[in-house]
């Protein structure tokens, strides 16, 4: 990275919390690439990984890394088999698990949640109401990999009958 990475670490503590911010091997190695860890080098490794809980954390750790030219790479789940989440250069992780708040508003039939949602999860929860989610993807990754990666359309084609 070209800066320290203690104090990079420590600044980044400083901004979502000590415990959500990692850079030990195993957890460098878990954030690392997607769902093939025998693939992974040294040299495809974070520096640091970071757990953000918010909007607020994610843009100080955004303009944190973009002061100080840190490259950033975001990681959902791991499920997705493109490597999308292999960082290019290093750098900083930022991992969408603790986005992870679900809200259904039944009024007015929709619902919004954080990045960090696994489909499992959204599938569960609306179809206790009644509602289905008109996606098809592994119940482990997150709604904001599929939408990243274009993931969700085989069923949404049939119900919409395109």
């Amino acid at each position: 990275m070209g800066i320290d990475l203690h104090q990079v670490t420590q600044e980044l503590i400083s901004l979502v919390g000590e415990g959500n911010v990692h850079t030990d091997i195993f957890e460098r190695i878990n954030y690392a690439d997607t769902s093939l860890p025998y693939d992974v080098e040294e040299g495809d490794l974070p520096d640091v990984v970071v757990q953000p809980a918010n909007a607020q954390e994610i843009s100080n750790v955004l303009k944190y890394a973009n002061k100080h030219k840190i490259p950033v790479t975001t990681y959902g789940s791991g499920t997705s088999l493109i490597f999308g989440t292999k960082p290019k250069h290093r750098g900083i992780t930022l991992s969408t698990e603790r986005l992870d708040f679900f809200r259904i508003d039944e009024d007015h039939q929709w619902f919004e949640c954080g990045a960090g949602v696994k489909a499992g999860r959204a599938i569960k929860e609306l179809g206790k109401l009644g509602y289905f989610l008109p996606i098809q993807t592994q119940a482990g990754s997150t709604l904001a990999g599929a939408v990243s990666v274009n993931t969700l359309g085989h069923v949404t084609d049939n119900i919409y009958g395109y």
